[in-house]
């Protein structure tokens, strides 16, 4: 069982596998405890980045253990020191990253124009 389960995880790319256990448990469940629609847009993007980064980094570094070390008993050895490397890495990174995206993206594509595009 354990070696069918570790071959269909590598058939997965790590962004289908993150994405979906992000968006499913991160993002979906938990952002709603903490952002209320009166909360700045400040707030709002730090406790998003806050709680993406955070998925992001325990699911990816879980799938990155899996995928060096396979099922054996270094996995969570391996798994515990690459969360917070990958925190302390991609934290800064969607802080500082996050809000220049945001603009560049506006400013290429003003609000409604997205959309203005799709129902033409």
């Amino acid at each position: 069982m354990n070696a069918h389960f570790s071959e269909v995880l590598k058939k997965l790319s790590s962004i289908e596998v993150e994405s979906f256990l992000n968006s499913l448990i991160t993002i979906k469940g938990i952002a709603r405890k903490f952002i209320r629609s009166e909360d700045s847009m400040v707030k709002k993007m730090a406790i998003m980045s806050l709680l993406v980064v955070a998925g992001m980094a325990i699911f990816m570094s879980l799938y990155g253990a899996i995928m060096t070390v396979g099922f054996t008993g270094d996995v969570l050895n391996v798994w515990i020191k690459n969360i917070g490397r990958n925190f302390i890495e991609a934290y800064p990174l969607a802080v500082l990253g996050g809000p220049v995206v945001v603009f560049v993206f506006r400013k290429v594509f003003p609000l409604g124009t997205i959309v203005e595009v799709f129902n033409k």
